[in-house]
């Protein structure tokens, strides 16, 4: 996964899910959930299982993500 000047939130985290990479986001009110994303439509995202609350999911509306953390090279 790589990210590119023309790349908005929405398009990392459609990325994201087509390349089951795992995510970070922080959300503007200091929150951060991290996990896999489910689905993304223009308004939200679904987030889950949560990393430490496996049988929790979070639905996070974009506009209030600041920034999303992905792993774009290997160990």
């Amino acid at each position: 996964m790589a990210f590119g000047m023309g790349n908005d939130i929405h398009d990392t985290l459609n990325a994201a899910r087509q390349e089951k990479t795992s995510v970070e986001l922080q959300l503007r009110g200091g929150q951060t959930f991290k996990g896999m994303v489910q689905t993304v439509n223009l308004e939200y995202a679904t987030i889950g299982p949560l990393a430490g609350r496996e049988y929790f999911d979070a639905q996070v509306r974009i506009a209030d993500i600041c920034a999303v953390c992905v792993q774009v090279r290997g160990k």
